[in-house]
């Protein structure tokens, strides 16, 4: 079983009493650094990106994940998961994709992912 199975099983399990809900944080907290002492690209924390507009949310996570180049699809799939607010509710990998062409001194795309420009 990988461990982004048993943390994605961890955050729906969150649900339960308020012990059971401190139970499950500080499993999901573990599993996170588990995977993360293992060379394993970390996952955002919960809330981390809500508030933030596409292109910001977009260049934390680039920078959390220290920049080594990511699909769009990965973008998506974590902005959605923290609660950004994506222009887009119906199609949020074109919200994800004019983010990222609108703003070319901040990204850039190399072999289909996305890097930071240096």
């Amino acid at each position: 079983m990988s461990i982004e199975i048993i943390i994605n099983l961890l955050e729906e399990k969150a649900s339960g009493s308020q012990s059971e809900l401190e139970f499950v944080r500080g499993l999901l907290e573990q599993a996170r650094t588990f995977k993360a002492s293992r060379g394993l690209p970390s996952m955002p924390s919960p809330g981390q990106f809500r508030g933030f507009k596409p292109w910001q949310a977009i260049k934390e996570y680039l920078k959390m994940r220290d920049n080594p180049g990511v699909s769009q699809e990965e973008i998506v799939k974590a902005l959605e998961n923290e609660g950004t607010v994506l222009t887009s509710k119906k199609y949020p990998k074109r919200s994800v994709s004019l983010a990222i062409a609108n703003s070319p001194t901040i990204f850039e795309e190399r072999e289909g992912l996305v890097h930071l420009v240096k």
